[in-house]
């Protein structure tokens, strides 16, 4: 599951993959965090296969630090211990989750930092410098 949205209101909606994965969702929701739940589903139930992620923002509340680094891009440590751009983290959950595309919208003055990322793998120094594992997931994200 996937939790979404947050409006201030109280809800909290999630995003599953199957009717198996929303009912252990609700379960979950219901037993151990004490809070009703009401399965919607919206529209026909049919698979997703890309998603779109707004990246090109200013973050006035990030200032200064977002006037140098988009903030799709500010580190955050991920379960596994490897300190990961954001946008990162995002398009690992969709993949993981079956997406076959994940588009980035950039703007034009970070596109260089993105496709560092996405596109141009750590130069032969770069990786010699790196722990094994971290070589091996300098290789996964190429």
């Amino acid at each position: 599951a996937k939790g979404v949205g947050s409006q201030g209101d109280g809800c909290a909606q999630l995003l599953c993959r199957s009717a198996t994965d929303a009912e252990a969702a609700m379960r979950i929701v219901e037993t151990e965090l004490g809070m009703r739940t009401m399965p919607l589903q919206i529209g026909a139930s049919r698979p997703v296969g890309q998603a779109v992620v707004p990246a090109a923002s200013f973050s006035a509340a990030s200032f200064p630090a977002s006037r140098t680094t988009p903030p799709a891009l500010f580190p955050l440590l991920d379960a596994d211990g490897i300190l990961k751009p954001a946008i990162l983290l995002l398009v690992e959950q969709a993949v993981d989750a079956g997406l076959a595309k994940v588009v980035i919208v950039v703007s034009p003055e970070h596109k260089g930092h993105f496709e560092a990322l996405f596109r141009r793998p750590p130069s032969p120094r770069e990786m010699a410098r790196l722990p094994p594992r971290l070589q091996r997931y300098a290789e996964k994200i190429r």
